[in-house]
Parts: C-alpha cells; structure tokens; sequence
C-alpha cells in the first residue's frame, strides 16, 4: 500500500518551509526537510545540488499507510511532481525573508551578503517557476499559524 498523501512543499529560502514543515509533524505523517538528508547530491560537473530522484522514490515506495511531506528547492524537483497529491509554493517578500533568515539559528545561508544576493536572484529568476508548476500558492508573510491553517486545510482537502 502507498502512503496516502504526498504533499511537496517549496519555496525561496526563508519563506517558512522548515517551520511549516515541523508544525504538520504527527502520528500520520512522515515530514521530511530534504535539505537535511542524503536525498540531497551535489552534481560533480555543475556543482548542483539536486534531489536524488531514485533514491527518494525508493524511500516513497516503502512508506505504507502515512501521508509524506517534503519540503526543498531544488533544480530538478519538476520531476517529482507528478508524485505528488499536491505542490505548494510559499512566498514571502524579501523584507520578511531577510528577517526571517537573520532570526534563525537552525541555518546560516543566506546570511552572509553574496548568499543573500542569490536569494534575491533566485526569488526573480526561479520563483516565477515554481508558481508556474504550483497547485496552490500560499503567502507567508503573516502570522505563521495562519500559514499553517491554510497549509493544513489543503492537506485535509487533497
């Protein structure tokens, strides 16, 4: 049997997919920060880092009866998609990301000036993209446990 619901959720650095991610922990779901595992490889030619597709499906395939939630942003992530129940994109203004990541202590990138110049760059360049693939997009700049509940109720709806 496969798992029930396979939930992605993506977005900028900063927008709250760590956090997000712990608060929707419980008994039935399984959450995964993909950045913090080995479904994480870095390209030896391109220095990318992507997901390891097959690894990470391997993973998928042997979870029974819990919902999956995973949270990254990566390059080749498109190709999980069509796995997925449903792909959230969070967004936040640079205002907010910027705080966010100046505030947190689990992570230091993007604190430093030329990670933070990537961020912006990826959040011109790359988050137009990910909206694109989006089933659903949520803002983040308010009260978390207001981006929790929207979060959660598309969960509870797919």
């Amino acid at each position: 049997m496969n798992c029930q619901k396979r939930i992605l959720l993506t977005g900028m650095s900063g927008v709250g997919k760590t956090t997000i991610l712990s608060m929707l922990q419980d008994e039935n779901t399984i959450c995964i920060d993909l950045d913090e595992t080995d479904y994480i490889e870095v390209d030896i030619e391109t220095k990318e880092r992507l997901i390891s597709i097959d690894k990470l499906l391997s993973y998928i395939n042997s979870i029974s009866d819990k919902n999956l939630i995973l949270a990254v942003c990566e390059a080749n992530q498109g190709q999980i998609y069509p796995l997925m129940s449903a792909v959230i994109v969070l967004t936040a203004s640079l205002e907010v990301m910027k705080e966010r990541i100046n505030k947190r202590q689990n992570n230091n990138y993007g604190k430093d000036k030329e990670e933070w110049e990537q961020i912006v760059r990826n959040k011109q360049e790359i988050e137009p993209l990910l909206i694109r693939g989006a089933d659903y997009i949520i803002q983040t700049d308010g009260e978390i446990h207001e981006v929790f509940n929207k979060v959660k109720l598309i969960i509870d709806e797919v």
